[in-house]
């Protein structure tokens, strides 16, 4: 049965929690704005106050979702064209480190490019990896860094032939892709997942002007800030994957490691 893109199940049960007539003996500490200061109430409204809700039977659980999470990161996957997806609380620089914790142990080399974001930084000194690092293209007129050539990642693949994944920026804060379907292809011969920081792009797929998203380029897991281009909330992104070459479970271990276990449910929702 296709899924019902015009549902919302996530807000759905919070807006219907949010009206439910109790006394909150659970966080957060302002008690849906009992306890909020006047001045806030006054900027924001009484709503988002009785819609900040933590993990009540009904809402889930980010880390163990069977209700309206699940069914929301299920719709949200078929959106965005992924098999599976993952609501993320902590931005994309969780995501960012989840995933390499996810496919490096100590010491394993990944294919890494040198305009990376400080989150896959941060992800390498986590997981103890060993970065290889690959060049892109740079464009001295507009000072710009460009894509990463499949030439660069091919090289740093014949050389690091035990390099446990790619991983790239595409689009860059610049908007600029690199060729992701080339380079999905050059790590799948090697049967290694390409790892994709997707950050600005959120909005690729929804329009045919716009390039192909890392999902349907070929890519195996992209990390999109929905919150940069699209409408949610900031710190709110998602990480999608499809296919095999990926380990779910330890994926969503390395989440739990990288997430608050308190996540703000306002952030989930948008």
């Amino acid at each position: 049965m296709p899924l019902n893109q015009n549902q919302m199940p996530l807000l759905a049960a919070i807006a219907a929690s949010a009206i439910r007539d109790h006394a909150p003996f659970y966080a957060p500490g302002h008690k849906q704005g009992r306890g909020a200061a006047a001045r806030l109430k006054d900027l924001w409204g009484e709503a988002v106050f009785r819609a900040d809700l933590p993990e009540l039977p009904e809402l889930d659980n980010l880390f163990a979702p069977e209700g309206p999470i699940l069914e929301a990161q299920e719709l949200a996957a078929a959106a965005f064209g992924a098999e599976q997806t993952w609501f993320l609380a902590n931005g994309s620089s969780g995501g960012l480190e989840a995933a390499i914790l996810a496919v490096c142990a100590p010491g394993d080399e990944i294919i890494v490019p040198r305009n990376a974001h400080q989150s896959v930084i941060s992800g390498l000194i986590l997981a103890g990896a060993k970065p290889v690092f690959v060049m892109p293209e740079y464009d001295p007129d507009w000072d710009l860094v460009l894509g990463v050539p499949p030439e660069a990642v091919a090289a740093a693949l014949a050389n690091h032939p035990q390099a446990k994944a790619v991983l790239l920026v595409s689009p860059t804060y610049h908007g600029i892709c690199s060729d992701v379907g080339a380079i999905a292809a050059l790590a799948h011969a090697r049967d290694i997942p390409l790892l994709i920081d997707e950050a600005h792009g959120p909005h690729f797929g929804f329009h045919p002007d716009l390039p192909p998203s890392a999902m349907a380029s070929g890519a195996d897991l992209s990390v999109q800030s929905t919150h940069k281009v699209l409408g949610a909330l900031p710190q709110a992104s998602m990480l999608h994957m499809q296919g095999p070459r990926l380990d779910r479970q330890r994926l969503s271990r390395a989440l739990q490691l990288t997430q608050s276990t308190s996540p703000s449910y306002l952030l989930l929702a948008s």
